[in-house]
């Protein structure tokens, strides 16, 4: 699905997507085709079905978005940060 289907199917709405497909153009990372996982009644909902999929299956590309985003592009930063436990 585009990202143009799911702000018309679901408007308004907080969803759970995995990546499909996607591009990159310098800093941007572009989501180009993607499958709705779950529809969420806020972003805190949305958040833990994330984590929960994220945890169980960390090779999925999986986000939560707000369909009110009329682009779904992200600005790739790099982690410079000290992880621990790692």
């Amino acid at each position: 699905m585009k990202w143009k289907d799911a702000r018309s199917n679901y408007p308004d709405e907080w969803l759970v997507i995995e990546v499909l497909e996607s591009s990159q153009a310098g800093k941007w990372f572009f989501v180009e085709d993607l499958d709705v996982l779950e529809i969420c009644k806020d972003g805190r909902a949305a958040f833990e079905s994330y984590r929960r999929r994220h945890n169980e299956a960390p090779q999925r590309d999986i986000m939560f978005v707000h369909t009110h985003q009329p682009e779904l592009r992200l600005e790739e930063r790099r982690w410079v940060g000290i992880r621990t436990g790692v």
